[in-house]
């Protein structure tokens, strides 16, 4: 070509042209989209971190099976120690087990209350005892949990004594009866459930909570 115009110059016909900024304004927009959905989705995930709260008191309404299937699923994805994936997540609906659960981790303490706070569903995380950081995995595996729970509108808290009562015999014969191995020893549960009443407000945060390190001119220094 000759004139105005280098060779390297592209004339497109005006349709292809059209089509041509239609696509650009697409990817460029849409990408623009995707972060602005990013930025809300982060947003999102912070508040549901901060106003999830310890639940004490519970409806005796059922928690519905999809929700339930998505609070355990939400388990099944959290950090494990080398991808191990150690923990094992057992999820009691029985009245006879939930029952019977109940008083095994009540005699933990000496008392004869019920330690799940009357939630109609307690999930039990106990983890493959020979794996270095079963402890680790199975609150990560806790964590997760809690927080889909709290996005589905429902309450859990986390409850205490499964080591004791899965290194117990009674304990054992459960596993047996459940047809899981003995080796598996108890990190935590979670009491499910609709909340019976408002939660509390959150404690303060305490001062000092967070310590950066910043290496500057003068060396490493702590930065409250």
């Amino acid at each position: 070509m000759s004139g105005l115009f280098p060779d390297s110059v592209i004339f497109l016909p005006h349709s292809y042209l059209v089509i041509a900024v239609w696509l650009f304004c697409c990817l460029y927009l849409g990408s623009i989209s995707r972060m602005e959905d990013y930025i809300c989705m982060g947003k999102n995930f912070l508040s549901l971190i901060k106003t999830c709260r310890s639940v004490r008191a519970y409806k005796s309404e059922p928690v519905p099976s999809k929700a339930l299937d998505a609070v355990l699923e939400a388990g099944t994805y959290a950090p494990t120690g080398g991808g191990h994936q150690s923990p094992t997540i057992i999820a009691i609906t029985d009245p006879k087990y939930r029952r019977e659960i109940a008083k095994l981790n009540a005699e933990v303490m000496g008392s004869n209350t019920d330690p799940y706070y009357g939630a109609p569903v307690v999930i039990l995380v106990l983890a493959d005892g020979s794996a270095s950081t079963f402890v680790e995995d199975g609150s990560c595996v806790l964590e997760n949990m809690m927080l889909a729970a709290h996005a589905l509108g429902l309450g859990t808290v986390w409850v205490h004594r499964e080591r004791e009562i899965f290194d117990s015999e009674s304990g054992k014969a459960l596993l047996r009866e459940w047809k899981q191995p003995e080796t598996l020893r108890g990190v935590g549960a979670v009491a499910l459930g609709y909340p019976a009443r408002e939660a509390s407000q959150p404690a303060a945060r305490k001062q000092n909570y967070i310590v950066r390190t910043i290496c500057g001119e003068e060396g490493t220094h702590a930065d409250q």
